[in-house]
């Protein structure tokens, strides 16, 4: 699944309100995800999957 396309690198910087709207955002955070969850057959399978993900972010201590 290829990477989305953020904005400009001149609109990217992490302290600018810029590169908190959802153009910039939005590309950057996909991008960072895992490439089973991008790259997930239907939408039940990716929330699942982004769930499953987000979960093990949050608390990386729990053994499943």
């Amino acid at each position: 699944m290829p990477n989305l396309r953020m904005p400009a690198a001149s609109c990217y910087h992490p302290s600018t309100v810029g590169s908190r709207a959802f153009a910039v955002a939005a590309p950057h955070i996909w991008n960072t995800l895992p490439t089973d969850v991008v790259a997930a057959n239907s939408l039940s399978t990716f929330r699942r999957q982004l769930k499953r993900f987000l979960f093990k972010q949050s608390y990386p201590d729990i053994i499943y």
